[in-house]
């Protein structure tokens, strides 16, 4: 019955045109009038203003300024982004490369909007975060990214080092964009996955040097490979989804498995680490289906069909659910949750979506996981110089947000998206990651003076 509620929550804002009908994949839920959707927020189950009335035919109130409604909400590096009802995309947060897109690399404390294609390619449909850089996917299929360069992984020529612009990925038509840590890629209309930028650790999905016909070439004094090209991976299997880590790439499957390929130090490919790459795509022993991905940085996590969730890759901090450990393979439940329905790890944190909750774990010293305070347990080592070794929290916290449909995370830092249209972010705000002006609205000190954050959630205003 969770799962079922739950599955309204997520279309509540999300949905547009009329809705005589609504069916969602997966859930064999159908909607034929407005009946359940009233009956839920009698009974206290959806929150009244996420309800989308579309009995008049239109499921917006322009009155309520819904075109800047989010309904996708990203973050890598630092830096964060959603997308809108409208189709527009709105970043914040760190801009050293140019990864908000907004024609310059200053930093935005506030949501900017994102410039829009020059070339007529439409609404953005979809939004993936990397390190420095962004990528996303317009109406009509066709892939731009912005922000750094150095590895071609926003696309363009090797020569560009970065763009503040979006620029347009070759002719790759896609279903669905990621963006990793210095690589990108994307599920084409053959049901294939293709991707371009850094392949040092085979993340492209082919041995590294492999591919020189395709214009993969050396660089960084010959320490590195690079392809700014769209190029096939090696993966045989239908693709759904995408999770980019830091040297890393993973894909949920059609029959519900993971296969993940490129760097495996930390054990990012759901097994035992090796030191050489593996660009062969490798199959993730979950035990069950998996019905979302998430992964950043060294770590990744799948929900499973009615089995909560399992993480792997580098967990010393307690940031996968499970006690610390240096290396997560094979993977492990994160804590005893079921109903876990979306996913967002940091570089040392964290935090799943349960049962319309947020639940984080891992480091709490830039407040990260939410908890109203910083620092943790005795006992955990020390994540950045200076710190005291007793900032993570040994266990998974509650957030305190409800009907919540997604997450995003940064490096140290943590937003949610709710039912209702909304955003909240916390932990570290140095750059502007939460949307608000550093040393405002409650924000503290942290990393001994060195930083500022917020243990609490504050709304960020979007388009305001």
């Amino acid at each position: 019955m969770l799962r079922t509620i739950f599955a309204v929550l997520v279309v509540a804002a999300a949905l547009v045109g009329a809705a005589c009908e609504l069916r969602i994949d997966g859930t064999g839920l159908v909607v034929a009038d407005a009946s359940l959707t009233d009956a839920l927020v009698d009974d206290g189950a959806i929150e009244a203003e996420a309800v989308v009335d579309a009995r008049d035919g239109d499921a917006c109130d322009p009155d309520a300024a819904c075109g800047l409604v989010p309904e996708q909400l990203v973050g890598h590096g630092e830096h964060f982004c959603v997308r809108t009802h409208g189709g527009e995309a709105f970043c914040w947060g760190s801009n050293q490369g140019g990864e908000l897109g907004v024609g310059d690399t200053l930093p935005r404390d506030r949501p900017a909007r994102v410039m829009s294609v020059t070339d007529g390619g439409g609404p953005f449909v979809e939004l993936g975060a990397g390190w420095s850089h962004t990528c996303a996917r317009t109406a009509d299929d066709a892939t731009y990214c912005w922000g750094q360069n150095f590895a071609g992984q926003v696309g363009a020529p090797l020569a560009v080092m970065g763009t503040p612009l979006a620029v347009r990925v070759g002719a790759v038509f896609a279903g669905a964009v990621a963006a990793g840590g210095v690589h990108s890629c994307a599920i084409d209309h053959s049901l294939s996955v293709e991707c371009w930028g850094d392949n040092t650790n085979g993340e492209l999905g082919y041995a590294p040097g492999s591919r020189t016909d395709a214009g993969e070439v050396l660089v960084n004094g010959g320490q590195a490979w690079s392809n700014p090209n769209a190029t096939r991976a090696n993966l045989a299997e239908r693709p759904l989804s995408l999770a980019l880590l830091y040297r890393s790439s993973c894909a949920l499957v059609a029959d519900g498995g993971v296969r993940c390929w490129g760097d495996n130090t930390y054990g990012e490919l759901g097994t035992s680490p090796s030191g050489a790459p593996v660009p062969a795509p490798q199959t993730v022993p979950l035990g069950a289906r998996a019905i979302a991905l998430g992964g950043t940085y060294f770590s990744a996590c799948a929900a499973l069909e009615d089995a909560g969730a399992r993480c792997w890759g580098q967990g010393a901090w307690g940031n996968l659910g499970s006690p610390a450990t240096p290396v997560v393979a094979p993977p492990r439940q994160f804590g005893t949750l079921t109903d876990v329905t979306a996913l967002a790890l940091g570089i040392a944190h964290s935090c799943v979506v349960a049962s319309g909750r947020v639940r984080c774990a891992g480091w709490n010293g830039e407040g990260a996981l939410g908890t109203g305070t910083l620092g943790g347990d005795a006992g955990c080592p020390t994540f950045n110089t200076g710190q005291t070794p007793d900032q993570c929290i040994d266990g998974i916290t509650d957030v305190g947000l409800a009907f919540v449909v997604e997450v995003a995370a940064t490096a140290s830092s943590s937003c949610a998206r709710t039912a209702a249209g909304k955003v909240y972010c916390w932990g570290e705000n140095q750059l502007g990651q939460l949307g608000h002006a550093p040393g405002t609205n409650g924000d503290v000190s942290c990393r001994g003076g060195l930083s500022v954050c917020n243990p609490s959630p504050v709304e960020v205003q979007i388009g305001r």
